[in-house]
């Protein structure tokens, strides 16, 4: 009787690590988009957002081929 408790319990902790695996992954592609969202908010129209790290975003300014040295490609 203890190992049929035993063996249902550990069953029931694995559906919930099943469960929340999976609404983590529905949350994640949101959360990528909020956030890219952000950064593209934070630098601008004329400026390419950069991830440094998780936290840090580095904005760097679009440069047009033809003002570059005054060349054209």
């Amino acid at each position: 009787m203890c190992v049929i408790a035993i063996l249902s319990a550990f069953l029931w902790v694995q559906h919930d690590d099943a469960r929340a695996k999976k609404e983590d992954a529905a949350r994640r592609p949101a959360a990528q988009e909020r956030r890219a969202t952000g950064a593209e908010r934070a630098c601008g129209p004329n400026a390419e957002p950069v991830w440094v790290d998780s936290t840090t975003v580095q904005c760097l300014r679009r440069v047009d081929s033809a003002t570059v040295a005054g060349t054209t490609l």
